[in-house]
């Protein structure tokens, strides 16, 4: 697999978080942490995580390659491991295989573990452009949308009592992760990454032409577990749900 330079990291160092990286093979993660509640425990313990899921992972994917190829939903498994689990089950709702919903799986396990053991009060786990976040003030996530004119100019503010909760984005046209849609953007906010993950493939495979924005960010308003979807085709966007924009 061809390494993609993560550009957009450039631009996360505020100085509201102390930032470090977990890189296991393809998994790359970039952790922020609060920069009054760094623990030099945490990127160890971090590490420690990746290693284990990713080992967990592919030992299941040894004895069910179908897990890892398949483009569809695959029946649940009470012998998988509980992430594999996780994925499998949100997967099934929009209609993606499991490894859609990869990246956020890991996001959201490690974020959430992390938070438990060492009483985190704000902490963002980046995994590939997807998100966990847990926050106590208001942050800004930036939509990149590739190739497209309103790539970096839109963002969507994030409130601390939405938070623990991910925003993930599917592209067909930026990024190595394979789409059936031609959408620049589909970010989708849900309180839990997995879904959010599992339904940005979706949307995004939706999406062929500007005409497809609208419809697609519609249906995304009859799925409970989303919070809010940002569509960007070429020069328009789409948007719907609780979620604010802001103009960056």
């Amino acid at each position: 697999m061809k390494y993609e330079p993560r550009i957009y990291r450039n631009d996360m160092n505020d100085g509201r978080f102390h930032y470090f990286n977990v890189t296991v093979e393809e998994t790359d993660l970039q952790i922020g942490v609060n920069a009054s509640e760094l623990d030099d425990r945490i990127s160890a313990r971090a590490l420690q995580l990746v290693m284990l899921l990713r080992s967990q992972l592919k030992n299941y994917i040894l004895l069910n390659p179908e897990f890892l190829t398949s483009h569809r939903p695959v029946e649940d498994d009470e012998q998988a491991p509980e992430i594999a689990r996780l994925m499998i089950k949100r997967s099934v709702a929009a209609e993606v295989g499991p490894m859609a919903a990869v990246a956020g799986a890991f996001a959201a396990t490690i974020g959430t573990q992390l938070c438990a053991e060492f009483g985190l009060t704000e902490l963002i786990v980046e995994n590939g452009g997807d998100l966990w976040l847990k926050t106590r003030e208001p942050i800004t996530v930036r939509v990149d949308a590739g190739p497209s004119s309103l790539s970096g100019l839109i963002g969507i503010e994030i409130l601390p009592e939405q938070t623990p909760c991910g925003v993930c984005t599917s592209s067909g046209s930026a990024g190595h992760s394979f789409s059936y849609g031609k959408a620049d953007a589909v970010t989708v906010v849900s309180q839990c990454a997995i879904t959010a993950d599992a339904w940005a493939t979706s949307l995004c495979n939706r999406i062929q032409e500007t005409a497809d924005l609208q419809r697609t960010v519609l249906l995304a308003q009859l799925i409970p577990e989303i919070s809010g979807v940002v569509a960007i085709l070429h020069d328009v966007v789409a948007a719907s749900g609780n979620i604010t924009l802001k103009r960056l």
